[in-house]
């Protein structure tokens, strides 16, 4: 099977998000191309958990689809997979308060779905951790950030004294930074934040159209030394996106889910008449970077609607009336032979 930006994947042994990965890309170079000027973020981890849910509820050929992009190879491994990485997401056993007080990240992550006159399934997650160094804020300074359509604007930059070693890394036509976040005494997970600057001011199109044809780019341990960098300076942001990824997830190959005729979503809810499908995605996300550490939050949201294979197309001639229902009573009753014709 190929589909347009996605290459199928060589194995299933590891947790990873890979296709989410390609919406992010599919999405941003959309926007690159568009000269929009906005920001750009979404969560692949809280898009790969939506498109989870919508398999466990599957079968047949959009089951086989949906594994198949989530890189799965049954629904059993996509079990551990999503236990795995809601394991990620949850609070090691052990940990307390005081370790979110001493600087651990806060990470929570819930699911939840809705039935009114359609399914909704959706999920949240919230991220929020302090730089392992923070960034002291009389140092933060406002200078000059080029964007992509020439204009300069007036930012605030955070950075820190001489002498504070970052990981760092130079690439083929980028540079890499990471800042590790602090962790709780008890908490085995590690997180960090990557930045990735490309060495030309309008050479992010060029960057990511490299990540967009690797598709473990993101997984990869990026070979980073430990070094000072006197010249360091990271812009402060804030913002938030949101968009409807069903087109992107089409435009990619993923098309059964969507399909109102053809989408085998049967075991999700018990005892309705016809199967399931899936109208619409929405992702919102926001981030904020300061000197301090970052917060994060993202929800993703699936809309279920049943099939309908009944259809009436009133393409030839036809009877209808007009009448009051509590009593019966036809006020108006008649038919249609041409419809252009006013007599």
């Amino acid at each position: 099977m190929e589909c347009l930006g996605f290459t199928p994947p060589t194995t299933t042994t590891q947790l990873n998000t890979d296709f989410c990965l390609q919406i992010a890309n599919h999405v941003l170079l959309n926007e690159i191309s568009s000269k929009v000027t906005s920001n750009f973020v979404i969560s692949p981890l809280s898009i790969h958990v939506i498109l989870s849910l919508i398999a466990l509820g599957s079968n047949g050929h959009t089951l086989e689809q949906l594994l198949f992009f989530l890189q799965s190879r049954n629904v059993d491994h996509l079990i551990s997979m999503s236990s795995q990485m809601a394991a990620l997401a949850s609070p090691p056993n052990g940990t307390h308060d005081e370790d979110i007080d001493a600087g651990g990240p806060t990470l929570s992550f819930v699911n939840g779905n809705e039935d009114k006159t359609a399914l909704i399934l959706a999920n949240a997650l919230y991220f929020k951790a302090s730089w392992d160094q923070s960034f002291d804020i009389s140092n933060t300074k406002h200078k000059d950030f080029y964007l992509l359509n020439g204009q300069t604007v007036k930012v605030p930059f955070i950075t820190n004294h001489n002498y504070v070693f970052h990981f760092y890394g130079s690439f083929d036509g980028y540079n890499v930074l990471k800042i590790p976040y602090q962790k709780g005494h008890q908490d085995t997970r590690q997180f960090a934040m990557y930045f990735f600057l490309p060495n030309q001011v309008n050479g992010l199109e060029n960057l990511v159209n490299k990540i967009k044809s690797d598709s473990g780019f993101f997984s990869q341990q990026f070979m980073l030394s430990r070094v000072d960098i006197p010249d360091l300076w990271i812009p402060r942001f804030k913002f938030s996106y949101e968009f409807k990824a069903k087109q992107t997830m089409q435009e990619l190959g993923l098309e059964l889910p969507f399909d109102d005729c053809k989408a085998e979503i049967k075991e999700m809810v018990l005892d309705i008449p016809d199967p399931l499908y899936v109208s619409e995605i929405y992702h919102k996300s926001y981030i904020e970077v300061n000197e301090e550490g970052t917060e994060a939050a993202a929800s993703t949201g699936a809309i279920m609607m049943m099939q309908q294979y009944r259809s009436f197309v009133a393409n030839h001639p036809f009877m209808f009336m007009i009448r009051e229902e509590t009593s019966n009573i036809v006020f108006f009753v008649g038919a249609v032979l041409n419809p252009l014709s006013e007599s």
